[in-house]
């Protein structure tokens, strides 16, 4: 490994000893050297600044304050809310939302601990341990997904030199994947659907786009006029992609637009909701289908291309789906399609 390279920020000389970043600087009472506490150069870049900034304004109180504080060891409870949701925290609003209630657990269990304190071991244990209490593979995931990220953050900006998480693997979940609606099925739920919602509905199934993408489709990202398609962006892929409308989907959204239109306002978003699931609950119930969610959709056009002999690449091309593997989870045979192709073996 190339060894590390001295830099100065300022009046701060920055120099490796040994894996951390070290620094010194001149005060009224002779030259001062610390411990920057990482490893990691742009972490010691951003404290060195800040001992800049100090030391130029002639703040020798606040940074022996500094100096002070930082030789207090971090608590973990500490650095989740002063330090990691206010400034390194990079976790969508979703995800965040989805993390509150395990972060305070976590603070339960290590709250008032030193961050750099808990080890490998205590991850395991903990989730060991969750596990035996009844939570699932997956819900133990979503916990261990935070901790890696928590403590990634940690060490990249000098709160404690290893990740305990990092080499703890995730379990194998099971995949679940949700039954496909038949035409009858689908049929009878947009009969049953409020006329709010049944517009979404049938976009939904005709088009197979993500609940995300649904409730982000923009006007502007639909073109009913001359071609009839949607364009969608900002996937999981981070790619562009072209969909295109059904007659059925085309006549929807023409209608949508008339209608917003004669009321004189037109909403940026085609679909102007955050959450539908009490009334797609509510119509499904009525047409004696049961509890349906949105992903099922998404499901269902990938499973009705199939049918209709649809080649699995166009399929994966029209889903956004970058693996085979992924199309056949979505594009399921039918039960009795996989028992045709077995009574063909008595003819």
């Amino acid at each position: 490994m190339a060894a590390k390279e001295a830099f100065d920020v300022g009046d701060v000389k920055v120099y490796a000893r040994g894996e951390n970043w070290h620094c010194s600087y001149w005060t009224p009472g002779g030259r001062q050297r610390r411990s920057l506490h990482t490893a990691n150069r742009r972490a010691a870049e951003r404290k060195a600044r800040e001992i800049d900034e100090l030391v130029s304004h002639q703040s020798w109180e606040k940074l022996e304050d500094q100096d002070e504080e930082r030789k207090k060891p971090t608590t973990f409870q500490a650095f989740i809310y002063q330090d990691f949701l206010t400034k390194y925290c990079d976790w969508s609003a979703t995800t965040r939302k989805g993390n509150e209630s395990r972060l305070k657990m976590l603070c339960v269990e290590w709250g008032r601990r030193p961050l750099s304190s808990i080890t490998a071991r205590d991850v395991k244990t903990y989730l060991k341990r969750r596990g035996a209490d009844g939570l699932s593979d997956a819900s133990q995931n979503r916990f261990l997904a935070a901790l890696k990220a928590i403590f990634k953050a940690a060490v990249a900006y000098g709160h404690c030199a290893n990740n305990p998480a990092a080499d703890v693997k995730m379990l194998r979940e099971a995949q679940q994947v949700p039954d496909a609606l038949t035409e009858d099925q689908v049929e009878a739920l947009l009969r049953e659907c409020r006329d709010e919602i049944r517009p979404l509905v049938t976009v939904a199934v005709d088009t197979g786009l993500r609940r995300s993408e649904l409730f982000n489709l923009t006007w502007a990202d639909v073109d009913i006029e001359d071609e009839g398609k949607l364009t969608v962006g900002k996937s999981k892929t981070g790619e562009f992609r072209v969909v295109w409308l059904t007659d059925r989907a085309k006549s929807v959204l023409t209608d949508l637009k008339t209608r917003q239109l004669s009321k004189k306002v037109v909403d940026v978003r085609v679909f102007p909701f955050t959450d539908i699931r009490g009334s797609l609950d509510a119509a499904a119930n009525r047409a004696g289908i049961g509890h349906v969610h949105m992903h099922q959709f998404r499901h269902t056009y990938a499973t009705r291309l199939r049918d209709k002999g649809v080649p699995l690449d166009r399929i994966k091309e029209l889903l956004g789906h970058k693996t085979m593997a992924m199309v056949l989870r979505y594009a399921k045979a039918r039960p009795e399609q996989t028992r045709e192709a077995v009574a063909a073996l008595n003819d």
